[in-house]
């Protein structure tokens, strides 16, 4: 395929792109600097990234914009919960050595309370 025809791509998946198929979309980058433009295409058409190798070894990866917005989305939201739930343990445990905290009883009582157990 030619880098100037453009085919309708694929839709992406919700959590970005698909899996590669090694037989298909690892090449070397000697390949890859000779058809750059075709490689951009196939991704944004298959939605499947493509494995660049250096002597034999993968080394980078070329993905989609559309596929890697999600990507990128996900590790933020993963970084923004990461370091909520350490702040929410060190507040704990603040809490935990001035003695506010409850008993299992009492933590009970309070779901029987507010949900009717």
């Amino acid at each position: 395929m030619s880098p100037k025809t453009l085919s309708t791509p694929a839709k992406p998946t919700r959590t970005g792109p698909r899996r590669p198929i090694l037989s298909e979309d690892v090449i070397s980058f000697t390949e890859c600097r000779g058809k750059l433009g075709e490689y951009f295409e196939k991704t944004r058409r298959t939605h499947r990234p493509i494995v660049v190798t250096q002597n034999g070894k993968p080394t980078s990866v070329i993905v989609s914009i559309v596929d890697w917005e999600p990507l990128s989305n996900s590790w933020e939201n993963e970084q923004r919960i990461a370091e909520q739930v350490i702040a929410d343990l060190q507040t704990s445990e603040e809490q935990f050595a001035r003695g506010e905290f409850h008993s299992n009883k009492e933590v009970f009582g309070m779901m029987q309370k507010e949900f009717g157990l």
